[in-house]
């Protein structure tokens, strides 16, 4: 086996065939990358048994095969090289060769590989029904939710994926933790010939294509099949499982009776929770206090280092309210939002409270509040 590849295209495809690679398997050789050489291109793949990527890229192939390397020795090595063309080859005993040279240094490195039939057969899928997605759409939606999911496996696995529903028009994600809720909805208008999909993809399983997507400008292609979600960027194919069970039925959560509607400048709001929640306690729930009146919104927070009073100029329809959330919760959802003005809508001081822009339906955020005697 010998092929040369330009070192830069191998590093873009190492570190993308990385996100499936966990350093806490059991299996040692998930540790690892499988490359095979075929015709004109190499073939890299990556797995941890739940989440695999599988990536191809150009290169000049003088004989065919396929070994599994190190991955952490081999990206670390390739990134010591310029941006050049690297030669390797594969000897007797699974032994890569690695021959770099530059103008003034001659370099020869050989790392000990494993028989690539030992890897555990991963295939690509030919996806032929999809839903194509916008580069930037995907983005912005995975990035507007995936921070809501649980990390906690114990509380309820459902709750660490994110429920992705899609009716032929519009794709949603949905997310929630028992804290906070997230959910964004696109129109999807391109290339689809899916015309319904409801299944709950982990949040791992984004948060790496989210990175991904940050090495790649191409739209995306989500596909079902055989309870794997899979999803095409480029020369890349990410195959995830899916979670099992029910997904909360999250539209109960949603207040229907409003009594207190506010709206008011994003970043101004976010200032003034951060610097509240600066003085806080984190074994009182990071508790902030929010009094809304007329035209103004008083933030105050007290711990043991000190006390925060913060003033907002607020537009408020309905009756006057007191209620305290944790500030982590609300500098989250924050962050998030992009747009200038914001809607905060109450029920009482103990339902959740719904966040939303104020001139889309795009998304909304659900977070609830801290009980608390005032």
């Amino acid at each position: 086996m010998k092929f040369s590849v330009n070192n830069q295209d191998m590093l873009k495809a190492l570190n993308t065939v990385s996100r499936a690679i966990s350093a806490k398997t059991t299996m040692p050789i998930l540790e690892c990358i499988y490359i095979e050489a075929i015709e004109n291109q190499l073939m890299l793949k990556g797995s941890d048994g739940e989440l695999s990527i599988i990536s191809k890229l150009p290169a000049i192939v003088k004989t065919k095969g396929s070994v599994v390397i190190p991955i952490k020795t081999l990206s670390e090595l390739l990134r010591t090289y310029p941006d050049e063309l690297v030669n390797f080859s594969i000897e007797e005993g699974n032994v890569m060769n690695i021959n770099c040279s530059e103008s003034d240094t001659t370099s020869d490195v050989t790392i000990l590989g494993r028989n690539a039939e030992e890897y555990p057969k991963i295939s690509l899928y030919d996806v032929k029904d999809f839903i194509r997605v916008n580069h930037d759409t995907l983005k912005s939606m995975i990035r507007d939710t995936v921070f809501a999911c649980a990390y906690q496996e114990n509380i309820s696995p459902v709750l660490t994926g994110i429920l992705a529903e899609y009716d032929g028009e519009v794709l949603q994600f949905v997310a929630l933790d028992g804290f906070k809720l997230a959910l964004r909805r696109e129109k999807v208008l391109a290339g689809e010939t899916i015309n319904q999909m409801n299944c709950i993809v982990p949040g791992r399983t984004f948060s790496e294509i989210l990175k991904i997507l940050a090495l790649y400008n191409y739209d995306t292609m989500i596909h079902i099949a055989n309870n794997k979600f899979i999803v095409n960027i480029g020369d890349t194919q990410i195959i995830s499982n899916l979670l099992e069970g029910t997904f909360i039925k999250y539209e109960s959560l949603i207040p229907k009776e409003i009594k207190t509607i506010v709206k008011l400048n994003t970043d101004e709001l976010l200032s003034s929770v951060s610097r509240a929640s600066l003085i806080t306690d984190e074994s009182k729930n990071s508790l902030i206090k929010m009094s809304f009146t007329d035209d103004k919104l008083m933030i105050t927070s007290e711990s043991d280092i000190g006390k925060v009073s913060e003033e907002v100029n607020i537009n408020k329809n309905g009756e006057d309210l007191k209620i305290a959330f944790n500030s982590k919760f609300f500098v989250e959802v924050l962050k998030i939002i992009t747009d200038e003005r914001i809607i905060i809508e109450f029920k009482d001081k103990l339902s959740p409270t719904l966040i939303k822009p104020v001139n889309s339906d795009n998304y909304m955020y659900l977070i609830m509040p801290v009980r608390y005697i005032d």
